[in-house]
Parts: structure tokens; C-alpha cells; sequence
């Protein structure tokens, strides 16, 4: 880029093309930050599990990654369990910043004082399994891989909403005798 720029500096002969030059210069900046800015790519050390949050320690070392997770390399494993005790909010702050996951995003959803997480951001994903306890909300997913939808409690489960989805690679465990909903306008099949 600098040698792209030194003949164009040295032939600026007025005021006016050093001002020009001056805007391209801010100009390819301003895109370079944008660049460096929208790189947002977080790919997990393990390879088999991905990001595991499992426990209030794990969900602050995610938190810490911050919009890094908006694009995640590999997996994401939640285990979100009493046992866990992980705080509800923060960790639906952190499952809003997932967009797409190249591997298998796994999640499970289990005791009476666990709150539910939704995954409104996300719009695709490897596999995709969810065990969770609490109707099912998908707002945003398009695409996925195996997707297994299952409840260990399935009289818990009174809706699933995935109403973007289009096509999935096989759709397993999808039976939910309380869920008085079920959305997938969009889908095509497998």
C-alpha cells in the first residue's frame, strides 16, 4: 500500500491533491478498521467439544471473548443445570452473540430453576441438539445440519419456533405431546 502511495504523494503538486490524497489515505484506514473490526472469528482450543460453558467460571471466560463469538470456528457446548449455577441473564446475553457455529452447538437445559436460553441471533450451525426442558425458540436459524430436538421432560416443551429454518441433513427426537405450537413455516425438508 505504501508503494502504492509514494508516486502518488510525490506527483501531488498542489494543496488540493495532497488534501485528496490525505481523504483516500483516511478513507483505506477507516476500511482497514472495519475490516480488522468485522474479523470476529473465535475458533476453541478443543476440537472435540468446542466452547464449553458448563459452570459460572466458564460463562465468564466466554463472556470475556465477547463479540468473537459472533462467528465460532468449531463447537459450543452449554450445559446449563442447577448444578451449574449460572446466572440466566448473563448467559442469554452471551448465547444472543452466536450467529453461526461451523460445528455442533449442543445444549441442555435441566432442573427447576433453570431459565430456558434462546438462540435468537443464530441463523446457522452445524448439528444442532437441543435438550431443553422449556419451549423450544429458534427466531432466526436458517440452516442446520443433524438437528435433534429433544426433552428429557417433553410435557415442559409447549412450543418450538424455528421459523426461518429452510433444510436441515435429517431431523431426529422431534415429539412433543404439551407443545400446542409448532413453527417451521419455511422448512422444506430434509
Amino acid at each position: 500500500m505504501l508503494r502504492t502511495l509514494k508516486p502518488i504523494i510525490s506527483r501531488a503538486s498542489t494543496a488540493a491533491e495532497v488534501a485528496a490524497l490525505q481523504t483516500a489515505l483516511t478513507n483505506v484506514q477507516s476500511d482497514l478498521t472495519d475490516l480488522l473490526a468485522s474479523n470476529n472469528i473465535y475458533t476453541p482450543a478443543d476440537a472435540v467439544n468446542g466452547l464449553v460453558i458448563n459452570s459460572a467460571s466458564s460463562l465468564t471466560v466466554a463472556e470475556a471473548l465477547g463479540d468473537k463469538l459472533a462467528i465460532v470456528n468449531g463447537g459450543v457446548t452449554i450445559e446449563n443445570t442447577a448444578t451449574a449455577a449460572m446466572d440466566n441473564t448473563r448467559l442469554q446475553a452471551l448465547a444472543d452473540k452466536f450467529v453461526t457455529i461451523t460445528g455442533k452447538l449442543k445444549y441442555t437445559h435441566s432442573g427447576s430453576s433453570v431459565s430456558s436460553v434462546d438462540f435468537n441471533k443464530l441463523t446457522s450451525t452445524g448439528d444442532l441438539q437441543i435438550n431443553q426442558n422449556a419451549p423450544i425458540s429458534l427466531p432466526k436459524l436458517t440452516t442446520a445440519a443433524a438437528v435433534d430436538l429433544s426433552a428429557t421432560t417433553s410435557l415442559k416443551v409447549t412450543s418450538v419456533s424455528a421459523p426461518e429454518l429452510t433444510s436441515v441433513t435429517s431431523l431426529v427426537d422431534v415429539n412433543f405431546s404439551q407443545a400446542t405450537s409448532f413453527s417451521m413455516p419455511k422448512f422444506k425438508g430434509e
